[in-house]
């Protein structure tokens, strides 16, 4: 009699402390029973805002206008603000 797959799936949230994958809640799941894992690591919020500011400040030095130079009196109040 060969191994057949049961079709379960569950999404758990779990840490890895020392060499074991400790999941945060009780799993209904007999001792012994195998089973696959698959590993995302997840981020917290500060770890994507950075990435997010990274992403967003590559864009601006993509599409930024290479050897622009402006004068200082260019960007002087009314020079912007014609009244």
């Amino acid at each position: 009699m060969g191994y057949k797959e049961r079709p379960m799936q569950k999404l758990i949230r779990a840490r890895y402390i020392g060499q074991a994958i400790v999941p945060d809640e009780p799993l209904d799941i007999p001792e012994g029973q195998r089973i696959e894992v698959v590993i995302r690591r997840l981020v917290s919020d500060a770890e994507l805002q950075k990435v997010k500011a990274q992403e967003a400040w590559n864009e601006i030095k993509i599409t930024a206008i290479k050897g622009l130079n402006l004068p200082d009196s260019a960007l002087s109040r009314e020079a912007i603000y014609e009244d």
